[in-house]
Order: C-alpha cells, then structure tokens, then sequence
C-alpha cells in the first residue's frame, strides 16, 4: 500500500490531489459500500466534469512562477475512468442561503477507485 498527497494553498481555499494505491480492491466489497457508487454511462460525465474543473486549478498553478507540488506532481489519465469504477462525490452544492449558497464546484471531494491498478484518486477543490 502506498500514499502521495500534494496540497497548494492554506486554511479555506486549497486544492488536494492524493494516490492511494492498495495491494487489492474488490468490486464485491464495494458493492456494499454505503459510499461509494459503481460508474454507469449515465454518471461517468458527472464525474469527468469535477475533475475537468479540478484540473483547471492544477493549471493555473502550473502557470505561477513558483511551480506547486500539487501541480508538479499531478499526473491523472481520465480514460482511466470507465464503467468498472467506484466513486463518491461529497459537495457542498446548494448549502447555505440565498446567494451564500456554495455552487457546484465551491466546494467538492471526489473519490475515485479505479478497479483495474488498486487505486483510489483524491481530488478536493475548496475555493
């Protein structure tokens, strides 16, 4: 079992990227899980968006003159992403009141296990 977490920014607006690789996940154990939900061609689109706009934060990090570790270090294949997988989307969409209310992309983790290389990818945006 391995982990690599990379973090850029501080207290309420940071970004997270993290790679936890585990000797074996089973599909079956997941099944279950009170969390996470298998990938259908319905919500494989809904997942690609969070990390499209995650990966808008890791470039503009990349543009900054003092390059990030979270954007050095960031490196996620999303054709990776297929009908074998399991996520969990916890956002904060919606919360809060009137115009205070947090938008889709505020305020997101994304959990993503790839089934096929054992690995679960950690993308957080907090803005």
């Amino acid at each position: 079992q391995s982990k690599n977490v990379y973090t850029e920014g501080i207290f309420q607006d940071y970004t997270d990227y993290g790679i936890y690789t585990f000797k074996e996940l089973k599909a079956s154990e997941l099944e279950n899980s009170a969390f996470f939900e298998r990938l259908s061609e319905d919500n494989i689109e809904n997942v690609l968006s969070y990390i499209d706009n995650f990966e808008k934060w890791v470039s503009e990090y990349s543009s900054q003159a003092d390059l990030s570790e979270l954007a050095e270090n960031y490196a996620f294949d999303k054709t990776l992403v297929d009908e074998n997988d399991y996520v969990y989307i916890d956002t904060k969409e919606g919360e809060g009141e009137g115009a205070a209310s947090y938008g889709r992309f505020e305020n997101y983790s994304v959990y993503f296990i790839d089934i096929s290389t054992n690995t679960l990818y950690y993308f957080h945006s907090n803005i």
